[in-house]
């Protein structure tokens, strides 16, 4: 008498496989979506750096000297070249600007980021009040 051993057809092989190879492929497709979402995720975070940058840059360099313009130029942050773009213009308050800064990598035509300040001698001069994230300032 011969003994019945149980085993997997050649079919069953072939199709445990088509399966395991679909899932497989839903797996790396995530993967690669993730990894692109985390990737302009970064992009934004150093295009915002830029731009506000910029913009502590021309509250320094532009505390005396107000007056409307625009200006754009290149700049390098993280290994990469970036394109800002500013307008600095009057506010409908007197004596205040804004500026506006948008930025793109160097390669690209799409903006990443925007970013505002203000300037101007209606705002306080920088450590002319009490610090709120000091924590050795005494309550008044």
């Amino acid at each position: 008498m011969r003994a019945h051993t149980r085993a997997f057809t050649l079919i069953e092989v072939l199709v445990a496989l088509a399966v395991i190879a679909v899932g497989a492929a839903a797996v790396l497709s995530s993967l690669d979506t993730a990894a692109r979402a985390a990737d302009r995720v970064r992009e934004r975070t150093f295009a915002g750096w830029v731009a506000m940058n910029r913009v502590v840059e021309t509250r320094v360099l532009r505390a005396t000297n107000l007056k409307e313009s625009s200006a754009d130029g290149e700049v390098e942050m993280a290994g990469r070249r970036w394109h800002w773009e500013e307008k600095v213009g009057p506010t409908a308050f007197t004596g205040l600007w804004r500026i506006e800064v948008r930025v793109r990598a160097a390669d690209s035509t799409d903006w990443l980021a925007e970013r505002q300040g203000a300037l101007g001698e209606s705002l306080a001069p920088a450590g002319s009040g009490r610090d709120p994230w000091d924590i050795n300032a005494v309550n008044p």
